[in-house]
């Protein structure tokens, strides 16, 4: 009985890699309450300072990011991903309505940033992350 359950063990410990390779992740979808929109203030930290009130949603993928602002759906194509100078950021060149926009992504003490060139601004806590396996 004991040589039995050891094998079992040793069965399900050599399948655990496999089964996780197996499962990919499609992307991430990040939640917030508020966003900072920066076509109406000079600096990203005054227009985070004015937030608007709106539920936002972004979901991330290789392919494309989406953002949810309250019912509006909007979806940008991401041309190029350029790793910054440091393990928490990354920047996208995004293509939206045919213009190419900077995208950059960065971590600062448990919130994750997504600051859109010149449109909007979004910090998520990430507890509010969840990652999406297909």
């Amino acid at each position: 009985m004991r040589k039995t359950l050891t094998r079992i063990m040793l069965i399900m410990l050599l399948l655990c890699p496999i089964m996780s390779l197996a499962q990919r992740i499609d992307g991430i979808t990040y939640r917030a309450d508020k966003w900072a929109d920066l076509t109406k203030y000079k600096s990203w930290a005054q227009a985070m300072d004015n937030p608007k009130y709106e539920k936002v949603a972004v979901f991330i993928n290789d392919k494309e990011v989406q953002l949810l602002k309250g019912k509006n759906l909007q979806t940008y194509i991401i041309t190029k991903r350029i790793n910054g100078s440091n393990e928490q950021t990354i920047n996208f060149k995004i293509n939206y309505n045919n213009k190419i926009y900077d995208l950059k992504v960065f971590e600062i003490e448990g919130s994750t940033f997504f600051k859109m060139e010149g449109l909007w601004m979004i910090e998520f806590l990430n507890e509010n992350r969840q990652i999406i396996y297909k």
